[in-house]
């Protein structure tokens, strides 16, 4: 546990050096640090673009957005007051979950299947953690077969749990989503940085590239974050939903 924790403080003395932010004239976007998305198992990469008809109040961008994007770094320690850098050029404060808002107490993304491998329900089942990952690769792959993306969500990862009951692989998926609950918690400049563009008037949107569906993207923020904080957080995108990740399309649907 010890060694865990030290090398969580060396990831978040990292993000403090040198985290990415991505600007535009009329949104902020704020990614993750350079790490590969906490939600989404090794072996899974961009997905294509998928067809998905919306309602345009669902729409992520605002209509009178700039292709162009500026870039910039700042420190972590700047995060409260970068706001005041942008006047009111900025209308939306996009957030993404993961290694941004929402951190764990592991080490890695990989290490939450280890935790999760601990938990009453997994050991009595008999799954580990390689089980799991690799789940989520046949999954994935199984999903680019049948439409042609690698958006899955969590149920579909454990219906390769084969030799398990149907209630079984509820009960697992259920297990795994408060195992998330149990190791996150919530990156404070962050939540500072959501009321203070709230106060400004900002729309403020979470897009996660996750196997997580809204409702249990939501029930997880809404364990680490503070009740007004949740209620002016007015979507909450999720890719398994919209068939699409960010690097492709879903931060422009």
């Amino acid at each position: 546990m010890q060694h865990i924790m030290e090398r969580l403080v060396a990831k978040l003395t990292q993000f403090d050096i040198d985290p990415l932010l991505l600007l535009d004239t009329s949104r902020m976007e704020l990614p993750s640090i350079p790490h590969r998305d906490a939600m989404v198992p090794p072996g899974l990469g961009p997905t294509e673009i998928t067809t998905r008809l919306q309602k345009p109040k669902d729409r992520l961008l605002w209509a009178d957005m700039r292709d162009t994007q500026d870039k910039m770094q700042i420190k972590a320690s700047d995060i409260h007051n970068m706001l005041d850098m942008f006047g009111d050029s900025v209308k939306v404060l996009s957030l993404d979950c993961f290694d941004t808002l929402l951190w764990r107490k592991t080490a890695t993304p990989e290490d939450v299947f280890v935790v999760l491998a601990d938990n009453p329900v997994a050991r009595s089942l008999g799954i580990t953690p390689h089980q799991r990952i690799s789940a989520a690769s046949r999954a994935s792959r199984a999903k680019r077969l049948e439409n042609g993306s690698k958006q899955i969500d969590i149920r579909d990862i454990y219906r390769f749990f084969t030799s398990l009951s149907g209630e079984e692989r509820e009960l697992l998926a259920e297990t795994e989503i408060r195992t998330e609950i149990n190791v996150c918690f919530a990156f404070l400049p962050y939540v500072d940085l959501i009321r203070r563009a709230h106060s400004r008037g900002l729309k403020i949107i979470i897009v996660s590239d996750t196997y997580l569906r809204e409702e249990e993207l939501r029930r997880l923020l809404a364990q680490h974050l503070p009740s007004d904080v949740m209620r002016v957080i007015s979507k909450v995108y999720c890719s398994v939903e919209y068939g699409t990740s960010k690097s492709e399309a879903l931060l422009r649907l």
